[in-house]
């Protein structure tokens, strides 16, 4: 377990380019123990360069291919739906400690695709 200062849901706001990423990646854990969800293609560059400098990381999850995945199944179609119930799974299929942080990266687009769910199921909440 890593000294982490802060728990629960955090919310990093800003216009882009200015250290976002780059803050969420200081939190105080270790690489290692990050689960990402990547879904900035601005922001990607900043975890390939922990890569290429061989930089661990715990798990790294691209929703954009996922999002592209949605539209082929779809003939071209993106169901905001659809992104909510991959994102969903995936978070229902992490081990509960194998992380000690979640990014996600960026929640607008996740967001929107949970409004849209609930909005479709209200029922289920």
């Amino acid at each position: 377990m890593s000294n982490l200062i802060l728990s629960g849901v955090i919310e990093i706001t800003g216009p882009h380019g200015t250290g976002k990423t780059t803050l969420a990646l200081g939190c105080g854990a270790h690489p290692s123990k990050m689960l990402i969800f990547d879904n900035d293609i601005n922001g990607r560059g900043r975890y390939d360069e922990l890569r290429q400098s061989g930089t661990p990381l715990g798990s790294f999850i691209d929703l954009i291919a996922i999002r592209e995945s949605i539209m082929n199944k779809n003939s071209g179609r993106y169901r905001d739906e659809e992104f909510y119930l991959a994102f969903d799974q995936l978070i229902d299929n992490t081990p509960s400690n194998q992380f000690d942080v979640a990014i996600v990266d960026t929640w607008p687009e996740i967001g929107k695709a949970c409004r849209s769910y609930v909005e479709v199921n209200p029922k289920e909440f």
